[in-house]
């Protein structure tokens, strides 16, 4: 699969998210139907998790760490995952209460709820893995930037046998919902841990 990354680095000031984005949109190679251009960057969402609709605002108050991809990703979306779940594991129990994993999902034709929650709880049961209709998934993208597009194989025939192209960007969002910073699947725990408490202090 294409790994599909941007200029990423651990941290960025507000003010260079939106040149960071269009650069790693522009890396794609593809169609980029989900931008929105110069308009802000995140917003509050509603989707569909095993425990019924979990909109962004329940975490009022909370971090959130949210990152969109696929459980058919071959490496970008496990590794990305498993560094998130390292890094709730190295924070301590009272840091820890106040952070959330978000997991979305660009395949929603694939990733049923079920399908998702299973594949979030894998690497860390503070993760909640999140599905919907096509139409929801892409709004919820274009309000955060996120590019995403469908791609076969050229030896494929099967009509399910297609990867995701996706931006690998984690997302870390604040206690009013709003984006304070970006890191890549790069992002080892520890700089992702890092990244946390300087929100919380």
């Amino acid at each position: 699969m294409r790994k599909v990354t941007g200029a990423c680095s651990t941290s960025f000031t507000m003010s260079m998210i939106a040149i960071v984005i269009a650069a790693s949109l522009t890396a794609c190679n593809g169609r980029d139907d989900q931008s929105t251009g110069g308009a802000s960057l995140g917003g509050d969402f509603t989707l569909d998790a095993a425990s019924g609709p979990v909109s962004l605002h329940d975490f009022r108050g909370r971090l959130v760490l949210a990152y969109f991809g696929y459980t058919h990703c071959p490496d970008v979306c496990p590794t990305t995952l498993a560094n998130v779940g390292a890094a709730l594991d190295m924070l301590d129990e009272a840091e820890r209460v106040k952070v959330q994993g978000l997991f979305i999902s660009v395949d929603p034709e694939r990733d049923t709820v079920e399908v998702v929650t299973e594949y979030a709880r894998y690497f860390h049961p503070g993760i909640i893995g999140l599905s919907g209709t096509k139409e929801e998934v892409k709004t919820v993208a274009r309000d955060y930037q996120v590019y995403f597009n469908k791609f076969f194989d050229q030896d494929s025939e099967a009509d399910d046998d297609y990867k995701m192209a996706h931006a690998d960007h984690l997302f870390l969002i604040d206690g009013n919902g709003a984006v304070v910073d970006m890191m890549s699947h790069h992002t080892k725990p520890e700089d992702i841990v890092a990244a946390v408490r300087r929100q919380l202090r």
